[in-house]
Parts: C-alpha cells; structure tokens; sequence
C-alpha cells in the first residue's frame, strides 16, 4: 500500500450532472428534482455584466514525512471577477483569439482560463479563456471569454434516456432540442446553426 498523501485546499466545489430524462429516484421512489442548466449560446450585449468564477495562484508543494513518504499539498485561490462587455467577435478577434469570443473589462487572472462566465440572468454565457496581463494596471482591465455557440456543433454520442436511441452519435444541439439542456434563445440558436453550420433552414 502506497504512502502518498495528497491535500487540496479551496473554497468552490465542482459538480457534474449526468444527460438524461430519467432523473434518479430517492428513497421514497420519488424521482429526484433536477434543474437545467441555463445556457446562452451568444455573447451578452455590450456594456451588459458579466460575472467569472476561476482558480488563481495555483501551487503544488511537495515534500516528505518523518516516515519518508511523499506528501503532495495542492493550493488554490478561487477568485470571482465582475466586469461589462466591451466588445464582441462573432467569429474571431484576430490570430491569438481564432474563434468567436467577448471582451470583458474584468480582470481574469492566469490559472482562471477554463472557468464559467455568466451573464446577468444567471445563464453560463461562456469560458474564460484570455486577458491582457497588466492591463488593469493602467485602467480597465482586458479580458475575453469565449463564446458558447460553437460547442452545439460537437458531435457526441453520450446516451439520454429511454425516449432516444442509444449508441448514436448527435451534435450538441440535439441536448438543447430535446430539453436536456435549457437554451434561453433557441430560435436564435436555430438560425444561427442553420446559416453557420449546416447550410439548410431551421428544423430540416
């Protein structure tokens, strides 16, 4: 049996939820309560806030007990950023930010990248993905997020209940169709898919 010892300290928990229109029974045989993930699919309109959660100033320590066995201590510093958009880039910003993306006047600290950004309804609007480091030095901070549209035309093959065929692969899109996730506009989605991505009119 091995002696290492692992320690992380930090203050935001991470969840996972599984796809599916079965929820899990409690005890009683009740089904269990399951919300929806709010999502929007596009960047917020400017000047409207945006809120990221991320991990900064990320350590790894590691060193050895009286026992000579390694000890591995992970220290993070969760940290919550507010800021309004500035500027949007429905495709791109240029050849470091190649994909469609938002700028936010909030500082987004490195070891953020990967964190959830939302907008003022409370929907995921998007990830944290760049900043201009020192730019809150000078004035407003910059930073980006990239947008969450991309991601719906993903193909994926993760089962979702009895009412779907099972072993099939389907782009994202097909979670916001059939409900499993909640898209505040998917009309909008639609079209936008529809021109983007596939070429051919809504639904067809």
């Amino acid at each position: 049996m091995g002696c290492n010892r692992r320690r992380r300290r930090s203050c935001i928990g991470l969840g996972s939820s599984a796809i599916g229109n079965e929820p899990r029974t409690k005890p009683t045989g009740k089904a269990a309560n399951r919300r929806q993930p709010r999502v929007n699919p596009f960047a917020p309109e400017t000047d409207e806030p945006v809120a990221a959660f991320g991990y900064r100033l990320s350590t790894v320590a590691v060193s050895k007990n009286a026992a000579g066995c390694n000890h591995i201590e992970l220290n993070d510093e969760p940290m919550v950023s507010v800021g309004r958009v500035r500027a949007i880039f429905p495709m791109r910003r240029d050849a470091n930010l190649p994909f469609p993306c938002f700028q936010v006047g909030a500082r987004f600290d490195g070891g953020m990248s990967g964190g959830p950004a939302f907008d003022e309804t409370g929907s995921l609007c998007g990830i944290v993905c760049s900043n201009i480091a020192g730019s809150h030095i000078d004035g407003e901070p910059v930073s980006f997020v990239s947008t969450l549209w991309p991601i719906f035309r993903l193909i994926i093959s993760a089962d979702r209940g009895n009412a779907y065929p099972r072993g099939v692969r389907y782009p994202v899109i097909e979670l916001a169709r059939g409900g499993q996730i909640y898209v505040t506009d998917l009309p909008a989605l639609e079209a936008w898919f529809a021109k983007h991505v596939t070429g051919q009119p809504p639904n067809t």
